[in-house]
């Protein structure tokens, strides 16, 4: 008999107006497991001032592994457009005491 795998979504979206600056953010984190957790960041951001006309995109896909009861691996690729750094990787651990 085959183990059916729970996903969970929790889709996101917010913006933010400030005098030279919007952005706009979609995140959606689906858990696979108790163990791994992936997620979709999203980040857009554009800024006018009289002479100047700037903007970004970037998309972020990363998760954590749950190696301890407190402590994660932390893994992420991330891809920009326009201003943004065109190509990252993100590799961290995270510890609660």
């Amino acid at each position: 008999m085959s183990r059916l795998l729970p996903v969970r979504v929790r889709p996101g979206l917010s913006f933010l107006f400030l005098s030279a600056a919007a952005a706009r953010v979609f995140t959606q984190q689906p858990f696979l497991t108790e163990t791994l957790s992936l997620g979709l960041d999203l980040n857009g951001a554009q800024t006018r001032t009289a002479s100047t006309f700037n903007r970004q995109l970037q998309l972020t896909v990363g998760g954590s592994y749950q190696v301890t009861k407190k402590a994660t691996f932390d893994f992420a690729l991330l891809a920009g457009w326009y201003s943004a750094p065109r190509v990252g990787v993100l590799i961290g651990t995270s510890i609660t005491p």
